[in-house]
């Protein structure tokens, strides 16, 4: 990635932990222009989205940073949350498991 395309990442991830989701998810989308294949930006307006309660939109995001690359526990873990709130309980026990089952392999490579 480009010094240009952190800069704005990191612009758009401060929006977000400053509870400003809408512009943050308007700064993610944006990021698509110069990385639209970037897991890191699926999974995080993923989050951004659900905080807004745009749940179905905050799965399609997470599954796209799956596609991408971004097999992370944490992104099992959120989208296993956004399938909660939809109510889709037998997709989020296994997006959750699947959380646990990355988070000890991780553990145990420590």
């Amino acid at each position: 990635m480009t010094d240009e395309f952190d800069k704005l990442f990191g612009q758009a991830v401060a929006l977000h932990q400053q509870g400003k989701m809408a512009e943050a998810v308007q700064a993610y989308v944006q990021l698509f222009t110069k990385a639209p294949r970037h897991s890191d930006i699926y999974n995080n307006l993923g989050v951004a989205l659900r905080s807004l309660d745009k749940l179905e939109a905050a799965v399609a995001c997470h599954k796209r940073a799956l596609v991408y690359g971004l097999d992370a526990g944490n992104v099992y873990s959120n989208l296993g949350n956004s399938l909660r709130e939809l109510a889709r309980f037998d997709e989020a026990e296994i997006a959750q498991k699947r959380a646990v089952e990355l988070s000890e392999e991780r553990t145990s490579d420590i």
